[in-house]
C-alpha cells in the first residue's frame, strides 16, 4: 500500500475532528475573555461601590459606627439575580445593638449598563 491510500483511514478523520474541536474551544475561550471578563470587572467594581454607599447610608441613618453593625443580603434571595448589590431592588438586613432592621434601597441605572447604583434608603423597618 502506498502512503496516499493510508490517509483515508478513519483514524485520521477522528484526529482532524479532535483538532477542530480544540481550535473551536480555544476560540470561544478567547472570545469569552475578550468580551465577558471586562463586563464582570465593571460589575464587581460597581458592587464594591454600592456596598460602600450602603454602609455610609446605614451609618448615617442609625448613627452607629462601622464596627457596631453587620449587614447582609436577604438569605432567601441572596442567590437570586434580582437581589444582588448591583441590581435594581436591593434589600438587606442590618443587625445592630440587638435589633434587626430590614433595609430597602432606592437605586438608579448607571450609564445604560445593566448595573444600578444605590442612591438612598427607600425604607428601613425594624424586624423582630
Amino acid at each position: 500500500m502506498s502512503r496516499v491510500s493510508s490517509k483515508k483511514d478513519p483514524k485520521y478523520k477522528s484526529e482532524a475532528t479532535f483538532y477542530i474541536l480544540i481550535f473551536v474551544a480555544m476560540a470561544l475561550l478567547i472570545i469569552w475573555y475578550g468580551f465577558c471578563l471586562p463586563a464582570k470587572e465593571i460589575e464587581d467594581k460597581q458592587k464594591n461601590r454600592n456596598i460602600e454607599i450602603a454602609e455610609k447610608l446605614v451609618e448615617n441613618e442609625l448613627n452607629v459606627g462601622k464596627q457596631s453593625y453587620d449587614m447582609e443580603l436577604r438569605n432567601d434571595r441572596s442567590k437570586d439575580w434580582l437581589n444582588k448589590w448591583t441590581g435594581e431592588n436591593v434589600e438587606c438586613f442590618v443587625f445592630t445593638n440587638g435589633k434587626r432592621y430590614k433595609v430597602i434601597f432606592d437605586s438608579k441605572l448607571v450609564n445604560g449598563l445593566d448595573t444600578y447604583e444605590i442612591v438612598k434608603i427607600k425604607k428601613m423597618v425594624e424586624r423582630y
